[in-house]
């Protein structure tokens, strides 16, 4: 037998069409179509703008809308956007250092005054779906409802004609209550705080309570109403929306003794000063119609 270091070697030379036209690199060129690799600035960036337009959009349509995989998404909105879901919105997966500050040192100068054990205030937050309605509660039951239109969004003269509709539907259904005064909470969007809204808040003798941003886990709509609501309409199908404001109503006029969940918002704050302005979560608060 012959060694093996006398064995005869053979030598394969490739030939690339590309490398004789002059190409030196192994870099993909540009080229049209969906690229390979979607977790890129351009798509990030339209990822965040779809947040930023509905906090409450689900990964599912945001795949539809952008024509990518379910895990691309999820791949950045957790690692590239910093996101998570909390009480159904998007919200930074971790506060900044002056978003904390805001949350404890300052607020909590702002909620040890408004603190009691019945809170007295009422909150308003936009519904998500495809039919838009503005729901004004307190803990006795719902003062207001307003839908808007297909096709309309909320404006700063839309609001403010609400705020003026709200003091009406306090002297007729809560009386005594204007004179007591009324504590309002809702988030910091632009039409609840633009001139127009402001004004009409000082106009109806309304006071706002303090709200931080990202903070849906301090706002009694989104940890307590809509989540109750959404488990009331999970599975049902309507075929129009009468059906589905008919729906809504009905549930929503059931609870008249369970809404209870303005009772949690003080522990809440205090839980957020404890935990240095971190979220407040997993902690549940059910309904009761009876």
């Amino acid at each position: 037998m012959r060694p093996l270091a006398d064995k005869p070697r053979i030598h394969i030379r490739l030939q690339n069409p590309e490398f004789k036209r002059g190409r030196v690199n192994l870099e993909d060129e540009p080229r049209p179509g969906r690229p390979v690799e979607v977790t890129n600035d351009q798509t990030s960036e339209a990822v965040r703008q779809l947040v930023v337009k509905g906090r409450r959009m689900k990964v599912s349509e945001m795949v539809k809308a952008l024509d990518i995989s379910e895990g691309s998404v999820h791949t950045i909105l957790h690692d590239r956007l910093g996101m998570r879901k909390l009480s159904a919105r998007w919200v930074p997966k971790c506060l900044s250092d002056d978003q904390k500050v805001v949350q404890t040192k300052e607020q909590s100068k702002q909620w040890t005054g408004f603190a009691s054990p019945r809170p007295k205030n009422f909150k308003t937050q936009p519904s998500a779906g495809k039919v838009m309605a503005t729901i004004f509660w307190d803990i006795k039951g719902v003062l207001l409802i307003d839908y808007l239109p297909r096709g309309q969004t909320i404006t700063r003269e839309y609001y403010s004609d609400l705020l003026d509709r709200l003091r009406t539907a306090f002297l007729a259904k809560r009386r005594g209550k204007i004179t007591k005064g009324v504590l309002l909470q809702h988030d910091n969007a632009r039409v609840h705080t633009c001139r127009l809204a402001v004004a009409a808040v000082k106009r109806n003798g309304f006071k706002v309570l303090p709200h931080p941003p990202y903070s849906p886990d301090l706002a009694p709509s989104d940890y307590f109403l809509f989540p109750n609501l959404r488990k009331e309409l999970c599975g049902r199908h309507f075929r129009s929306d009468d059906e589905l404001t008919t729906a809504v109503e009905g549930w929503l006029h059931k609870q008249l003794h369970g809404f209870n969940g303005l009772l949690a918002l003080t522990h809440r704050w205090t839980k957020c000063i404890d935990l240095n302005g971190d979220y407040v979560e997993k902690e549940e608060v059910r309904s009761s119609s009876k």
